[in-house]
């Protein structure tokens, strides 16, 4: 959760998915569109997100990371930064 001006933001990293919610001070919640998390090496398609989280990191990055699974049956971990 962060804090922007009067509204806050929530972000979750969910399958592979950040999703990113806003709540202004009238209380109106308003979803943004989800950004998916796609893998370095084109071939590897991802089958299943094993674990996954986001965090705050500084101004307007975030860090989002987790394991993955891919159709090869290889186990990847991952890490992004991500702007908003």
């Amino acid at each position: 959760m962060v804090k922007q001006g009067d509204q806050l933001a929530l972000y979750n990293n969910y399958k592979g998915r950040i999703r990113q919610t806003i709540i202004r001070p009238d209380g109106i919640t308003e979803l943004k569109p989800q950004l998916d998390i796609t893998p370095l090496v084109a071939d590897n398609r991802i089958q299943e997100a094993l674990t996954d989280d986001v965090r705050f990191w500084y101004d307007r990055f975030f860090l989002a990371w987790g394991y993955q699974k891919t159709e090869g049956r290889k186990t990847v971990y991952y890490l992004n930064k991500i702007e908003f």
